[in-house]
């Protein structure tokens, strides 16, 4: 477990030799590298000749990035100067939903370029999938954890509380369901098929879970149940898995490390790679737009459920033994027997049946 890759230092220079110390914000490396991409960028675009509104959207974004990284030395010493001085936290959950997004975005290009969608649709698609993917994720974990978030706190300090991921983070499922509700008002605006698409990239959303659950493990959350078999984990002192044993009293608070549990952030990423190879397999032979859809629901709504037997993070819901992330995948395995039960005369377009070359 490795909550924190490393820092980057905000107020020490770097040494770079015969060039001298540099700062990395400010007048610095980091300030100056990401305005000679954004200008590059805004270069390239314009001598493309196909300027839209959300290019000038994305100009305006970079600019705003650029004036906080030239702010950051001068405004972080000041509302939070032990951040400042103890440099900028890179966390690995952090680092690996950035990857995953990443992953995800390569496994659906050649699949989107075969189906006629210019590379610029998967990248606004993007912002319209991981916003509000995020925001659903945290208002599904502060729905859950509301007592502890916002305990102690009020007023300004209860706003960061709600916002400050790097004191719980997302709930999964909530952050589909999110994302899901951002692709739905993306083929809206842009007048898409919504089947058609959700079936182009829902292989890659569960690529793009598999490397995210490997961030679950670096930050300690979703954690399972004891264990004695020859793959059990242990986490070190003062990790969340830690304290809540020694709180549970199955460990005494002097205790070195965890008792051996059950890896479910491994077992949820195997989870998301073997369900992204059957979706992508099952694709070319769907009958209709929205069948992969409909099979992934069923397929992760029986495998979470499963998973969350061996899990110890959560407790029941509703008066019962299930937990939150049970009482959804029972609604997920529900509504995707349902898509893949679509009666044939219902609005929906039919895709027939193909054999891959």
């Amino acid at each position: 477990m490795r909550q924190v890759l490393f820092r980057i230092p905000v107020l020490s220079p770097l040494d770079l030799g015969p060039l001298g110390q540099w700062p990395l914000f400010g007048l610095g490396i980091l300030t100056l590298a990401w305005l000679a991409v954004v200008i590059a960028w805004f270069i390239q675009r314009r001598r493309a000749g196909n300027w839209t509104a959300d290019d000038t959207g994305s100009a305006i974004f970079g600019l705003v990035i650029a004036g906080v990284l030239f702010a950051l030395p001068s405004l972080l010493p000041r509302f939070a100067p032990d951040l400042a001085k103890a440099g900028l936290p890179i966390y690995g959950y952090g680092v690996m939903l950035f990857l995953a997004i990443l992953a995800a975005l390569a496994v659906t290009t050649p699949a989107a370029k075969k189906a006629g969608y210019p590379p610029d649709t998967l990248i606004d698609l993007i912002v319209w999938l991981v916003v509000p993917g995020i925001v659903g994720g945290r208002i599904f974990y502060l729905m859950r954890y509301s007592e502890q978030t916002f305990a102690g706190t009020s007023g300004f300090s209860a706003l960061f509380a709600a916002i400050n991921l790097s004191n719980g983070g997302l709930v999964l499922q909530g952050a589909l369901l999110g994302g899901a509700a951002g692709l739905a008002a993306f083929c809206v605006f842009r007048k898409l098929d919504f089947w058609k698409l959700a079936d182009l990239i829902i292989p890659a959303v569960f690529v793009g879970i598999a490397i995210g659950r490997i961030g679950c493990l670096l930050n300690g959350c979703c954690f399972g149940g004891p264990c004695d078999l020859p793959w059990a984990i242990q986490f070190p002192k003062d990790s969340v898995p830690y304290d809540a044993y020694v709180f549970k009293g199955v460990i005494p608070p002097d205790a070195p490390a965890s008792p051996p549990l059950h890896p479910t952030q491994i077992y949820s990423t195997i989870d998301g790679l073997v369900l992204a190879g059957v979706l992508a397999l099952y694709r070319p032979y769907r009958r209709r737009d929205g069948d992969v859809l409909g099979l992934a629901m069923v397929l992760s709504g029986i495998t979470r459920f499963l998973i969350e037997i061996l899990r110890q993070d959560e407790v029941g819901l509703l008066g019962s033994a299930f937990t939150g992330g049970q009482w959804i995948s029972i609604a997920l395995l529900i509504g995707g027997i349902a898509i893949l039960a679509w009666p044939a005369g219902w609005p929906r377009k039919t895709q027939s049946v193909t054999t891959p070359a």
